[in-house]
């Protein structure tokens, strides 16, 4: 004869108090978890908007340097930083400033741009934030030491 039995476990006092735990471990925990989840959200925002406002330092550099005059290195530098930050999911709320030195403008020389970007972090919806934060980059490129220059 094979007979199964049934254990019966005793429900202590204990297992009476642990009912509806997990609802509060879930109430206490969900803002934490969303608050966590938001900071990711902003950092990530800061992280990717960094690498665009390098990247169009480095090919705004590039074209202030294939110019023949620090003018027109300067608007090369600006148009070249503006369509780099155009097609980006970058949204500068206060527009790109380009900042072209040319002091090093002689062939052999250099040209440095300085590129920044306000990027707004209020619209997260973390309210302890600030409301922007202002990126800046910088690139270097090197003038061609037989070009002529003007």
């Amino acid at each position: 004869m094979n007979r199964s039995f049934r254990i019966r476990r005793r429900r202590t006092r204990r297992d009476r108090l642990d009912t509806g735990t997990a609802t509060i471990e879930m109430v206490l925990l969900a803002p934490i978890v969303i608050a966590f989840v938001l900071l990711v959200v902003v950092l990530g925002r800061i992280a990717e908007t960094g690498a665009e406002v390098t990247g169009a330092a480095r090919d705004a550099a590039r074209a202030a340097s294939l110019a023949r005059t620090p003018g027109s290195a300067a608007s090369a530098a600006q148009a070249a930083a503006a369509s780099a930050l155009a097609g980006e999911s970058v949204d500068c709320s206060t527009g790109v400033s380009v900042t072209v030195s040319t002091t090093r403008w002689f062939p052999g020389g250099s040209v440095r741009v300085t590129v920044a970007c306000t990027v707004r972090l209020s619209d997260v919806g973390f309210s302890m934030l600030p409301g922007s934060k202002r990126m800046t980059a910088s690139a270097t490129a090197p003038l061609e030491r037989f070009r002529g220059i003007s």
